[in-house]
């Protein structure tokens, strides 16, 4: 029972940590087009990564909910919990793999990016995975550490 506890527990705080990158990355992509219009650039591989982070991650998610095995581990302990957080195992997978396709993404527009000399737009795309990686890590130890040391502060 506490091995399964501790699994939820870190379960919703990676669930945290992609939820807050994933929001960030579409800030910063917004942010990074906005600029790249301004500067005359007509480049929308940001625009690509807000598409994609934004859809697929539902598109997947409701793949997934047609796997038999999903209802299986829905029964699980901490359900106020698991309920406050809108944890599900399906939308966790999701956004794991939503996140490794968004690295690909980030890097393929660093690739893109290697071409022009310009040096603050060469920039930009490694800005942009480098606070999008680091976020994701910082959460989901900020909420590991709450789970582990502050468990009743994340009840209220």
């Amino acid at each position: 029972m506490k091995n399964e506890m501790t699994g939820i527990t870190n379960s919703i705080s990676n669930l945290r940590g992609l939820l807050i990158s994933n929001r960030l990355l579409a800030i910063l992509c917004a942010i990074s087009q906005i600029y790249l219009i301004v500067i005359g650039q007509r480049i929308f591989s940001p625009l690509y990564i807000i598409v994609t982070d934004l859809l697929f991650p539902m598109i997947l998610e409701g793949f997934l909910s047609n796997d038999p095995d999903n209802e299986k581990k829905e029964d699980l302990p901490l359900p106020l919990l698991r309920k406050k957080y809108s944890f599900s195992f399906k939308r966790c997978k999701a956004l794991s793999y939503g996140f490794l396709l968004n690295v690909v993404l980030i890097i393929a527009w660093h690739y893109n990016f290697s071409k022009y000399d310009v040096s603050p737009i060469r920039s930009i795309p490694s800005a942009v995975l480098l606070a999008y990686v680091s976020v994701r890590v910082m959460v989901w130890f900020v909420y590991l550490l709450i789970f582990k040391f502050f468990p009743s502060k994340l009840m209220k």
